[in-house]
């Protein structure tokens, strides 16, 4: 994991993170941390957005038969 030291915060800024970490119990660092997750995680992650895309723009039906018949083995020369 990547450092971000943070220099220079002031004292009311630490003060309530140290109150919000302090309800869950959880580090001042990450009561820090979770902010900053929040607002730079992508609203739409890609995944979502092809998987959207293809439910809307699909030609050929998602849920095909597989063929059940055996497969011949290659010949290689």
């Amino acid at each position: 994991m990547a450092k971000l030291p943070v220099r220079n915060s002031p004292g009311n800024v630490h003060r309530r993170v140290k109150n919000l970490a302090a309800e869950p119990e959880i580090s001042t660092e990450a009561a820090a941390r979770q902010p900053m997750d929040r607002t730079t995680e992508p609203e739409e992650k890609l995944g979502d957005i092809l998987v959207a895309y293809a439910r809307q723009h699909t030609v050929v039906p998602l849920d095909l038969a597989r063929d059940q018949a055996p497969i011949d083995p290659a010949e290689i020369e």
